[in-house]
């Protein structure tokens, strides 16, 4: 077993180093679930250059979510159920006020809560972008961890209860049409079936409050799972389900997706077979693959 010792410096510089990270990569309002682009295709337009952009903006998420959610452990939760309802509220809000909530929850109603800048835009527009990014994965964090720690630190854990979780969570990200969405997979299958057209209202709130609801029961029933059910917390584990993921990840063509980095290099292939002179103001700017 190794030696668990947390180090405030080291949050730190996890949270703002892997944020940088992303920016870096241009990945993260992608992360978000926001669109946006600041660079210009020309500077990633080769296979090569797509997947270290999507490799080190794994790498930003990896670091940003385990320093932010090592702040919000030691020094907001200490135990107490309502300490972390009222960080599921707060976490919540921020990320209405982010305009946030509906990519959270994988439903993107016909009208739009941001629209995005792009690389015509000045650097005001992409630091709030970016800052605005920033802030919304944090309040997720924050709905991620208060959620955990209602549903699994105030009673003994079981096999029986995080199956049902699992399997619960599952059947509400399908019913509310954002199963697909929620694994990242690009695909042209219509999942929301013309619910795309509808306006924001009462009923897609309810929906998206039943998405997040989903997740959150799925994700902490299967993190339980693999944490205390199937094999026991050491460092050849944690590279194990690092390697395995990752094989996954890409055997299901969903890495890019899930790091929030754009396609462009194969986007640009497909358009140059059909039309050879298509220019970057015809293809689209700031196209992202978590939004279709």
């Amino acid at each position: 077993m190794y030696s668990e010792v947390w180090s405030l410096n080291q949050s730190v510089v996890y949270t703002f180093g892997g944020a940088a990270l992303l920016m870096l990569c241009d990945a993260h309002p992608q992360t978000a679930g926001f669109d946006g682009s600041y660079m210009p295709r020309a500077w990633y337009n080769s296979r090569m250059a797509v997947y270290i952009r999507g490799i080190l903006a794994l790498a930003g998420t990896l670091y940003m979510w385990t320093g932010s959610y090592d702040l919000l452990n030691y020094f907001v939760l200490d135990d107490n159920w309502w300490k972390d309802l009222l960080m599921i509220g707060v976490g919540l809000i921020i990320m209405e006020m982010c305009s946030a909530l509906s990519a959270f929850a994988y439903i993107y109603p016909d009208e739009p809560y941001v629209d995005p800048p792009t690389r015509e835009h000045g650097f005001k527009a992409h630091a709030v972008h970016n800052l605005r990014s920033f802030v919304a994965v944090v309040a997720q964090n924050a709905v991620w961890l208060g959620t955990y720690d209602c549903m699994e630190n105030f009673s003994p854990t079981t096999l029986d209860r995080e199956l049902c979780f699992l399997f619960s969570g599952v059947a509400l990200m399908i019913g509310t049409r954002s199963y697909v969405a929620n694994s990242w997979i690009v695909t042209d299958y219509d999942e929301n079936k013309g619910a795309d057209d509808e306006k924001i209202s009462f009923a897609t709130n309810i929906r998206m409050m039943l998405s997040i609801s989903g997740q959150v029961l799925n994700n902490t029933g299967a993190w339980t799972i693999l944490d205390q059910h199937i094999w026991k917390d050491t460092y050849l584990r944690n590279g194990t389900y690092m390697a395995v993921g990752l094989l996954v990840m890409a055997a299901t063509e969903c890495m890019l997706s899930n790091a929030g980095v754009d396609d462009f290099a194969e986007e640009e292939g497909e358009e140059e077979e059909k039309e050879p002179s298509v220019g970057y103001e015809e293809l689209g700017e700031g196209s992202s693959l978590l939004l279709n």
